[in-house]
């Protein structure tokens, strides 16, 4: 996938949010609840 020049967030930001996105989707059809995203990371969102 080629990073949004457009983009505001650091590509590393960006594809931590899709791992997390991933992981979500995974966690939520095994019937856990979704991760939240918290700290640092959360404020830079």
């Amino acid at each position: 996938m080629r990073p949004d020049a457009t983009s505001p967030y650091r590509p590393e930001f960006e594809a931590a949010l899709r791992l997390l996105a991933l992981m979500s989707e995974d966690m939520a059809a095994q019937g856990y609840s979704r991760p939240v995203l918290v700290g640092g990371a959360a404020v830079e969102y």
